[in-house]
C-alpha cells in the first residue's frame, strides 16, 4: 500500500489521474446501469442491451487504463504498439461481455462471485496487455508480490461490486456502491501493477518520447463511445421508463380494486411493484423488500422454473406486531417487458376466525364454554400418557349435581342452565391452573387434576368443590337446593386406560350417591364387583319375566275403624333359581334406569287387574306406577286396554304414585293423571311427606287418597315428631276431605294411635304381610259380612 501512494505521488499525472478514475466511474455507473435495464426488456432485444453495456464496460476499463498509464512519468521516453493496443481493447470488451452474461442469464447460486472473478481477470489480462504495448528505453521488471497483491484485492473489489449490485434492494446504495467498488478494483489492479514495476535508464536504446497521435485518437474516441453510448441507453431508458410508467399506472389502478393483495417480483425476489391492498396488509410500504421480509414461509426455491401454482398457507408480519394469516399463490408473468412473479395474497382472518370458532364450537360445551367430553377425552388421553412418563399420578373426578332435575322440572330449563353456568363459575374457582373442567352433558361434569400429591390432593378438591356447591346453593339459597356428588378414579393406581378410567369414575359417582349424595367415593375393586353383579341383575331379569320368575304378592288394607278389609296393593316379586327371592328394592331401580320397567310396570297392571278381577268381592286393587312409565306416554290406552281385556270395572283400579312423577314434565303428567281419573280410576299420593314440595303437588291435582310413608308411622310410638308428622298429615287430610292411609302398621298400640287422629285406612305386618293371593282367599271369595274384620 505504501508503495502505490508513493507511486502515485511522484510518478503520476494528477490531472490525468482524476480524469482516469472519474472516466471509470461514469463508465462503470453506465455499464450497471445498461445491465440492469437490459433485465427489464424482452429477450430478443436483452443481447443487444447486454452487448452496449459490455462495450461500454470494456471500453471503460481500457481507457482508464490508457489515460493512467499517460499520467505515469518516470522521465523516460515511451511508445506504444497500436497492435497490442488492440488486442487490449479487444480483450477488455470480450471479457466484459463474458462476465455480463455470467451474473445476468446464470441462475445458480455462484453466478455472481464468478462474474466478479471473470471481471478482475479482465482488467488484469487487458493491463498487462496494454502495459507489453509499451516499449521504454529500459527493460521493465515486476515485483510480482505486489503485482499478486494488487490482482488479488482489486479482483475481490469487482466481486463484491457485482454481488452489491446484486443483492441490495435500496436503489441508490446499488449504484453507489458498485460504482465505487468497481472503480477501485480497476484503480487497484492499474496502480498496484504501476507501483510493482521497475525501470533503468542505461539498460536499453532510446526510443521516441513522444505519444502516438492514433493512441490519443483512440483514447478519445474511447471516451466518446462511453459517452455515447451512456446517452443513447438513457435516452431509450427513459422512453422505456415513460412507457412503463404509464404501464404500470394503468395496471396499478387495476390492481387497486382487487380484494386481494398483489405483489411483483424480479427474479431474485425483490418487489417492484404491488397494490394497496397489500400495504394495508402489512401497515407499511413494501416496493424494494425482499419477498421473505413479507412472506417468511415463501422460499426463493419457489421461483424456479418448476414453480407450480398451488396456494400456501402463510402469515403476514405486520407493522404493529400482529401476524395476518393469509394464503399465497404465485405466478411466472412478464411485468413491464420482463420476466416476474406475482404473488397473490389472500386473506384468511375470517376463514380462520369461522374455522377456529367451528373448532372451538365441536370441542366445547356452548352452554359454559367449558371443554366438552371430545376435547376431556384429549385432555385425558394426554395427562394419562405423561403421568406414564413422569411416573406421577392423575386424578378423574366426575361431580353430579344432587338436586338438578328438580330445578328443571319446578323452575324450567332456563333457571337450570344459569344454575348449570353458575355452577361451572364456582368450580373453576377451586382448580388449579393446569386442571381440566369439562361438562359431559347434563349436570355432568368432569376434572382431569394432573399430578400433586394423589389421592390427597383429589380428595382435597372434592371436599372443596362440595362446600362451594353447598355455600353457593345449599339449604336453598337462590331459590334451588343442590349438592354434589364425585366419583374418584387414579391413573395409574385404578388404571392407565382412560376409557377403563373413565368407567372407574364414574362407577365411584354411583356410590357416592348411593352412600346418601354430598360426598365422594374413590373407586375400589369392590365397586366395579358390584356394577358387574347390577348389570347381571338387569340381564337375568329381561329373561325372568317370560320365563315366569317374576309373580306378584298381595297386602291387605283394611278400614281403620271397623276393621274391614277395603282392598289389596299388588307388589311384585322376583324368584331368581340361583339367588332365591330378590326384593323389589333390589332390581326395580335397575329396571327404571334400564328401561326394562315399562314391559314389566305393564305386565304387574295386567296380572294384579285379572287377579282382582277373579274375586267374588268387589274389593279395590292398588298397583304402583313408575315415573318412567309416565315419559313413555300411551300410559292411559295402556291401563284402558289393560281393564277392557281383564273385565276390570275401572273404579276397583287405584294407581299409586309418588311425587318423583310429578316433577318430570309436570304438565303432561298431570295430565295423564287426569285422562285416567276420568275413567273412573281412583289416583293416589304415595310415600307422602318424603318428596318435593308436597304442598303445592296436592294443589296441583286431586288426589283420591293420600298414604303416609311408613318411615314416619313405623316410629310415632317413640319419635314425638314422627308422631307430629303423622298427625299434621291425616289433619290435613281432613281438611282436604281425602281419606289418608298409614302404611307400615306393626303394633296394636300404632293403630290405637292412628285411630284416636281418625286415620282412614291402614297397611303393614299387623294386617297382614305380602303374601300370595291364595294366602287371602278366605277373605277374596266371601262376603263382606262372612269376612268380618282382621284387627279388633
Amino acid at each position: 500500500m505504501t508503495a502505490l501512494v508513493r507511486n502515485l505521488a511522484s510518478h503520476h499525472d494528477a490531472t490525468l489521474v482524476t480524469i482516469a478514475i472519474l472516466v471509470c466511474l461514469f463508465g462503470g455507473y453506465t455499464l450497471f446501469a445498461i445491465a440492469d435495464h437490459s433485465s427489464r426488456v424482452p429477450a430478443n432485444r436483452r443481447v443487444l442491451w447486454l452487448g452496449m453495456g459490455a462495450v461500454a464496460g470494456g471500453v471503460t476499463i481500457w481507457a482508464t487504463h490508457f489515460i493512467a498509464m499517460l499520467a505515469y512519468r518516470n522521465g523516460m521516453p515511451v511508445a506504444y504498439s497500436a497492435k497490442l493496443t488492440a488486442v487490449s481493447v479487444v480483450v477488455a470488451i470480450a471479457g466484459t461481455m463474458l462476465s455480463v452474461l455470467i451474473g445476468r442469464t446464470m441462475v445458480i447460486a455462484w453466478a455472481k462471485p464468478a462474474a466478479g472473478l471473470a471481471l478482475g481477470a479482465t482488467i488484469s489480462t487487458m493491463h498487462f496487455i496494454g502495459m507489453s504495448a509499451m516499449s521504454t528505453a529500459s527493460p521493465m521488471q515486476y515485483d510480482h508480490r505486489i503485482v499478486a497483491w494488487s490482482i488479488v484485492l482489486g479482483t475481490l473489489l469487482t466481486t463484491l461490486a457485482i454481488a452489491a449490485f446484486g443483492f441490495l434492494r435500496r436503489p441508490v446504495a446499488r449504484y453507489l456502491s458498485a460504482t465505487l467498488l468497481f472503480t477501485a478494483g480497476v484503480g487497484t489492479i492499474h496502480f498496484g501493477s504501476m507501483a510493482a514495476m521497475q525501470m533503468h535508464d542505461h539498460a536499453g536504446p532510446a526510443v521516441s518520447q513522444s505519444v502516438p497521435s492514433l493512441l490519443a485518437i483512440a483514447i478519445t474516441f474511447g471516451v466518446i463511445v462511453v459517452i455515447g453510448i451512456a446517452l443513447g441507453g438513457a435516452r431509450i431508458a427513459a422512453h422505456d421508463m415513460r412507457r412503463d410508467a404509464d404501464e404500470s399506472e394503468r395496471m396499478r389502478s387495476l390492481a387497486n380494486l382487487s380484494l386481494e393483495g398483489l405483489i411483483v417480483l424480479d427474479e431474485a425476489g425483490i418487489v417492484i411493484d404491488a397494490n394497496k391492498r397489500i400495504d394495508r396488509f402489512l401497515g407499511r410500504p413494501v416496493i424494494g423488500l425482499h419477498i421473505q421480509e413479507i412472506l417468511p414461509n415463501v422460499h426463493p426455491a419457489m421461483f424456479t422454473d418448476d414453480l407450480r401454482s398451488e396456494p400456501v398457507e402463510s402469515e403476514l408480519p405486520r407493522a404493529d406486531g400482529s401476524r395476518l394469516p393469509v394464503e399465497v399463490l404465485v405466478h411466472r408473468t412478464t411485468h413491464l417487458r420482463r420476466a416476474a412473479l406475482v404473488v397473490v395474497v389472500r386473506d384468511l382472518s375470517e376463514r380462520v376466525e369461522a374455522q377456529r370458532r367451528v373448532l372451538h364450537v365441536a370441542r366445547h360445551d356452548p352452554l359454559t364454554g367449558l371443554p366438552n367430553r371430545l376435547l376431556f377425552m384429549e385432555r385425558l388421553e394426554s395427562a394419562v400418557a405423561r403421568t406414564a412418563r413422569t411416573h406421577g399420578k392423575t386424578a378423574l373426578l366426575y361431580i353430579d349435581l344432587d338436586g338438578f332435575k328438580s330445578v328443571n322440572d319446578v323452575f324450567g330449563h332456563t333457571k337450570g342452565d344459569q344454575v348449570l353456568i353458575g355452577t361451572a363459575s364456582l368450580i373453576e374457582t377451586t382448580l388449579r391452573s393446569g386442571d381440566t373442567l369439562a361438562r359431559l352433558g347434563g349436570d355432568e361434569f368432569a376434572i382431569v387434576q394432573s399430578d400433586g400429591d394423589q389421592p390427597e390432593a383429589a380428595e382435597r378438591l372434592a371436599r372443596r368443590i362440595i362446600t362451594e356447591i353447598e355455600r353457593g346453593y345449599g339449604n336453598g339459597r337462590g331459590d334451588v337446593s343442590l349438592g354434589a356428588s364425585i366419583g374418584i378414579a387414579i391413573a395409574p393406581d385404578d388404571s392407565s386406560e382412560p376409557a377403563v378410567l373413565v368407567r372407574h369414575a364414574d362407577i365411584a359417582l354411583y356410590k357416592a350417591k348411593e352412600a346418601g349424595r354430598g360426598t365422594y367415593r374413590f373407586f375400589e375393586s369392590a365397586m366395579d364387583e358390584a356394577l358387574q353383579e347390577r348389570h347381571s341383575i338387569e340381564a337375568d331379569m329381561r329373561n325372568a319375566l317370560a320365563a315366569g320368575e317374576i309373580f306378584l304378592v298381595y297386602q291387605p288394607q283394611m278400614n281403620a275403624d271397623t276393621g274391614e278389609i277395603t282392598g289389596f296393593e299388588a307388589l311384585v316379586r322376583w324368584n331368581h333359581p340361583e339367588r332365591g327371592i330378590i326384593p323389589p328394592d333390589a332390581f326395580i331401580p335397575v329396571a327404571e334406569q334400564s328401561g326394562f320397567i315399562v314391559p314389566l310396570g305393564a305386565w304387574i297392571l295386567r296380572e294384579a287387574c285379572r287377579e282382582a278381577a277373579s274375586w267374588a268381592r268387589p274389593l279395590n286393587i292398588a298397583v304402583n306406577l313408575s315415573p318412567v312409565q309416565f315419559q313413555q306416554g300411551a300410559l292411559r290406552k295402556r291401563v284402558e286396554t289393560t281393564l277392557i281385556d281383564t273385565g276390570l270395572a275401572p273404579e276397583r283400579l287405584e294407581l299409586e304414585i309418588t311425587e318423583t312423577a310429578l316433577l318430570r314434565d309436570r304438565d303432561a303428567t298431570i295430565a295423564t293423571l287426569n285422562e285416567l281419573k276420568s275413567m273412573g280410576i281412583r289416583i293416589a299420593m304415595d310415600d307422602f311427606g318424603t318428596g318435593y314440595s308436597s304442598l303445592s303437588n296436592l294443589q296441583s291435582f286431586p288426589f283420591d287418597k293420600i298414604k303416609v310413608d311408613r318411615s314416619f308411622v313405623s316410629t310415632i310410638e317413640e319419635d314425638e315428631k314422627a308422631a307430629s308428622i303423622v298427625k299434621a298429615v291425616i289433619s290435613l287430610g281432613h281438611s282436604l276431605s281425602l281419606p289418608i292411609v298409614a302404611e307400615g302398621v306393626e303394633s296394636a298400640e300404632q293403630l290405637a294411635m292412628l285411630r284416636v287422629e281418625r286415620c282412614t285406612e291402614i297397611q303393614g305386618y299387623l294386617i297382614g304381610r305380602p303374601l300370595p293371593i291364595s294366602a287371602f282367599r278366605h277373605l277374596i271369595d266371601s262376603d263382606a259380612s262372612e269376612a268380618g274384620s282382621v284387627a279388633a
